[in-house]
This record gives structure tokens, C-alpha cells and sequence, in this order.
């Protein structure tokens, strides 16, 4: 995770909070006008029943060092997580909502998103379905599902605040802005609507102009990415520049 007046993941790395940039962030996007109260309105009790259906669906996901973040079942033997819970590499476990534990690999991603698909051989305890044909709403209620804060696949409750957020080149563009108080454990969980559908995964938090404020990606438009990474597919950021020997001896220095 990276820490304070800029945007952090939500990666735990030791305990530790690692510091993506020194100025408060500046975000473009706008409020909608035309809200749908009735979903802005919703009464929590609606989302503590999205929750008690959705959980069992919910992992943690455990590297060589420990817990890394958060994941979900959405096919049988497919979990989505964020890319960057998985990047450095397995052997990878995740831990059920029963307990129980189970191997998992990488089957593929899409480092630009910040989305990642794990394949495994366990059977999952529950399903949820990706929302990617509504688009979000500005002040919509929403539910969280992750493991921040040591606590096992818990609820975080909050509104969407923001869309088509771009809070730093160093994070994937049109984020979707809220006010889930989330924290480092939490990347890759799902953000679900009022009627238990997922609109997208947890990947960065930070401190705004705003206030506080958490962020995912969403699947709106992305059904095409996700089948792509269901296939297989790895994709990268774009990089401009050079890239030289790691260890530059005076030998290699002088040389022609």
C-alpha cells in the first residue's frame, strides 16, 4: 500500500504504507446530475442483506509472505482480484469463507485495469454475478466485501462519490470515486450494487481535497477484457524508455 496526501494502493506490504506522491490529489471528474435518489436513498438494511448473500462468495488471498488481499468467486474455479495483489508472484492461497484452503495460479490480467483472474481447483461456496452493462451512479449506496483491518471478509458501507476519476498516472484511468472506508487487505474485493451484482473491484485509497476516499474499477464496458483474461491474456503498461544491464561493472562501462 502507498500512503497519504496522494493515492495508495490497498496492498499491505509489511504493515507499511508507502507514500505514491507528496500532493494532494486533483480529481476531474464531475457529478452527475440527474441521480437516482431511490438507489442514493437506499436504507442500509438493503445492503446488509446484499451482504449476507454475497460473503460466502468472498476469499483472502495469501502469499509466500502472508495475507495480500482480497478476491472473489465469480465463475466456478475463477476468482478476479486486483492485478496488483498477485504481481509479485505465487505460490498463492486463498482462504474460503468456510475456512478451508486451496491452490491457485494466474491465469491472466490486465495490468492497465489493475484487474487479475486466478484459476483454481476448489469449489467455490457461492457465485456472484459482474454488473457490465449499468453504468454507476453518482450517490449510490454500495457495499464492500474484503479483509483490511485483519478482519475476515467484513463489510464496508459507503456511496459513489465520483466517476471517470483519474487521480494519478501511476493508477488505471476512470476510476470510480467513493466513500467506502476501506483499508491496506482490501484491494481486489468486489463493490456491489443493491441488488448483489458486482460493478467493480477495489484497487486504491488516498487522502483528496475532498476528504478521504476509496476507489475501484469498474466493469462497466470491460466483458470483452474479462474474457480476454479468462483466455489467457497478459497485459502491461506501456513503457517509453531504456532499460540496461542490472549490474554495471567498470568493465561494462568502458566498454564500446
Amino acid at each position: 500500500m502507498r500512503k497519504a496526501w496522494g493515492i495508495l494502493l490497498l496492498l499491505p506490504l509489511a504493515g507499511a504504507l508507502y507514500a505514491l506522491w507528496s500532493q494532494p490529489v486533483q480529481l476531474w471528474g464531475r457529478p452527475e446530475k440527474n441521480v437516482t435518489w431511490e438507489l442514493a436513498q437506499a436504507p442500509p438494511e438493503r445492503l446488509q442483506e446484499v451482504y449476507t448473500r454475497a460473503h460466502p462468495a468472498v476469499l483472502r488471498i495469501d502469499g509466500p509472505e502472508g495475507s495480500r488481499g482480497t478476491g472473489f468467486f465469480y465463475r466456478e474455479g475463477l476468482v478476479l482480484t486486483a492485478y496488483h495483489v498477485v504481481a509479485e508472484g505465487g505460490p498463492y492461497t486463498l482462504v474460503l469463507s468456510n475456512q478451508k484452503r486451496a491452490t491457485a495460479t494466474l491465469l491472466g490480467f490486465a495490468e492497465p485495469m489493475d484487474l487479475a483472474i486466478l484459476a483454481t481447483e476448489a469449489r467455490a461456496p457461492a457465485l456472484l454475478s459482474l454488473e457490465t452493462q449499468r453504468r454507476p451512479q453518482v450517490g449510490e449506496a454500495v457495499l464492500h466485501i474484503g479483509n483490511g483491518r485483519n478482519q475476515f471478509i467484513a463489510p464496508r458501507y459507503g456511496r459513489i462519490t465520483r466517476l471517470f476519476v483519474d487521480p494519478s498516472p501511476f493508477l488505471p484511468q476512470g476510476l470510480v470515486g467513493t466513500s467506502l472506508p476501506l483499508s491496506p487487505g482490501d484491494s481486489g474485493g468486489p463493490v456491489l450494487d443493491l441488488e448483489g451484482k458486482v460493478v467493480g473491484v477495489a484497487v486504491a485509497i488516498g487522502q483528496t481535497e475532498e476528504g478521504f476516499r476509496s476507489f475501484f474499477t469498474p466493469f462497466l464496458g470491460r466483458g470483452q477484457v474479462l474474457a480476454e483474461m479468462e483466455g489467457g491474456k497478459r497485459s502491461y503498461w506501456p513503457y517509453l524508455g531504456l532499460r540496461g544491464p542490472r549490474g554495471l561493472t567498470p568493465e561494462l562501462a568502458r566498454a564500446e
